[in-house]
């Protein structure tokens, strides 16, 4: 379980020298939702996604992430600049 917080790139931005507001991070889920998968971005519960699909998460957005069910749930990251990304 991951409690509510907020991504505000520090790291990221320092090591790349770019502004952290330039940031942002893709969650992708790489199977389908299963029962006692959870994901909530700004207070809106995210359930029943399908492999492959996709999150934005922006500096300073609220989120969580758990699995209180019977099997793994697994999800990919990938941390860059939004300009390098289609969709942010």
């Amino acid at each position: 379980t991951l409690p509510i917080h907020e991504d505000t790139f520090y790291q990221f931005a320092s090591t790349h020298d770019v502004n952290p507001y330039d940031c942002c991070r893709i969650n992708i889920f790489l199977e389908d939702w299963q029962s006692g998968h959870y994901f909530e971005i700004n207070g809106k519960s995210v359930l029943h996604w399908k492999q492959g699909d996709v999150i934005i998460i922006e500096r300073d957005q609220l989120h969580l992430s758990g699995n209180m069910g019977m099997t793994t749930k697994y999800t990919m990251q990938i941390t860059g600049v939004k300009s390098e990304f289609t969709g942010c």
